[in-house]
């Protein structure tokens, strides 16, 4: 494995600290993940997207009523439909890092706020893996941004496929092949 680079800081005591720049950069393309993706709240925690986002919701909802309230698992779900396979659905996303936040704070906002989570996995993932090929500082700070702020993944969002969300786990899939 190839070792970071580190760049001397000058501090005010005549020293010089050094660190990997890695840190630095993983941190502010994480913010910017994060920035990039508040739109989601734009008109509160309560609203939701348009065309597929209800159907997406009620897939959420009905995984976390089936573990929340009845403390089953979540198999299928008898509210859409006459009833749909939550396991084996294409459409379900049944990553935990999709599904944890709803079970804690409710449907919506928990589906939100992992939107927020993947953006920012995604951007840390990205990374990574840009730093495992080999890139400089500015190639670093390329792909990271070119994978993030994709328009590929603010559409599928907004057309409410949240099941595309899981695209932006690809990098650490790279990372570790």
């Amino acid at each position: 494995m190839k070792t970071v680079p580190t760049e001397g800081i000058p501090m005010q005591n005549g020293g010089t600290a050094r660190f990997a720049w890695i840190d630095i950069d993983m941190a502010a393309l994480c913010v910017i993940a994060m920035v990039y993706s508040l739109p989601v709240f734009a008109n509160g925690a309560d609203a939701y997207g348009m065309t597929d986002w209800d159907f997406n919701l009620t897939l959420a909802e009905s995984f976390r009523r089936s573990i929340v309230i009845f403390g089953e698992p979540p198999l299928w779900s008898p509210y859409s439909c006459g009833g749909l396979p939550l396991v084996f659905n294409p459409q379900t996303l049944l990553s935990p890092l999709w599904l944890a936040a709803p079970i804690l704070f409710g449907t919506l906002a928990g589906i939100k706020i992992s939107v927020v989570l993947h953006y920012v996995i995604g951007a840390a993932g990205m990374v990574l893996l840009s730093r495992r090929l080999g890139l400089n500082r500015a190639g670093v700070w390329t792909a990271t941004l070119v994978f993030v702020l994709s328009p590929f993944h603010a559409w599928h969002l907004v057309s409410g496929m949240g099941d595309m969300i899981g695209v932006m786990l690809l990098p650490w899939l790279l990372l570790f092949f």
